[in-house]
């Protein structure tokens, strides 16, 4: 999510946030945006998410 954007949303709820998500430029944020909930299982499969696509990327 860029700057403007994260001003937006704030400390505001997932249910707040979720539409300027799905509205990022960046696709792994969107991703976020079609969740339905945002609970400590999806922010853990984000972050294996992440950790596998950075592997992928660097890993020589």
């Amino acid at each position: 999510m860029d700057p403007a954007q994260n001003n937006i949303g704030g400390n505001d709820s997932f249910a707040v946030k979720q539409p300027i998500y799905q509205t990022s430029s960046v696709l792994l944020t969107q991703e976020i945006g079609i969740k339905t909930a945002w609970t400590q299982q999806e922010i853990v499969d984000h972050k294996n998410l992440l950790i596998d696509a950075a592997v992928k990327i660097f890993r020589p």
